[in-house]
């Protein structure tokens, strides 16, 4: 175990904070900042190999896109214990499952000197086109639900646009017969209770 004062004398929190920098999650950047040295020379020389392995990676074929990569690990848990998700929780969940497709796809077909162990990390990772496609066609922004989200949605919001019709037919109806008593003819409705004018 390398002593506090060593690590001091090695300038070691800014070498891992230059190392954090680099991160392009905050998932990343935590576990960049909660490196510690490791206890033996063999862990070390297999850790560098690795440093290595990504260096190659960078030199020749470039930087792997991680667009889209964000910490979905507490919305995953959220939902293992059965807790709803929100509608930004299922957005982040479709730009990380495009994030990997986009690295199986970087990694499928490298070429020559593309045998490294990055790539086998890459490759090990699970593609889930179907369930993002859906997300995709089911999340319209970061507050709603397109109808198609469900069938059970599609028929409350058609229900819904048929019962707001309705109500506007009737008000409508009533405003012509008794156009009189009321200041003028308009109607609004605003994603809640009727709005109508008040009486003269």
């Amino acid at each position: 175990m390398i002593r506090k004062k060593t690590l001091k004398t090695l300038e070691y929190d800014a070498v891992i904070g230059i190392l954090a920098g680099f991160a392009s999650t905050t998932s990343g950047r935590k576990l960049c900042e909660a490196l510690q040295p490791l206890p033996s020379f063999q862990e070390s020389e297999a850790a560098l190999d690795e440093t290595d392995d990504a260096l190659t990676r960078l030199l020749k074929f470039g930087e792997l896109p991680l667009k889209g990569i964000s910490a979905i690990n507490p919305a995953v848990r959220r939902a293992e214990a059965g807790a709803v998700l929100d509608c930004p929780d299922f957005l982040r969940l479709a730009a990380f499952l495009r994030a990997v497709e986009r690295l199986l796809d970087e990694v499928a077909d490298v070429g020559e000197g593309g045998d490294l162990k990055i790539h086998d990390r890459v490759r090990a990772l699970k593609a889930l086109p179907g369930f993002r496609r859906r997300l995709e066609q089911s999340i319209k922004d970061d507050r709603e639900l397109f109808d198609q989200a469900s069938e059970k949605l599609r028929k409350i919001r058609l229900n819904l646009r048929e019962a707001q019709a309705a109500v506007r037919r009737e008000l409508d109806r009533v405003l012509t017969k008794q156009g009189d008593a009321l200041q003028e003819n308009l109607i609004t409705l605003r994603g809640g209770p009727v709005c109508g004018p008040g009486p003269v």
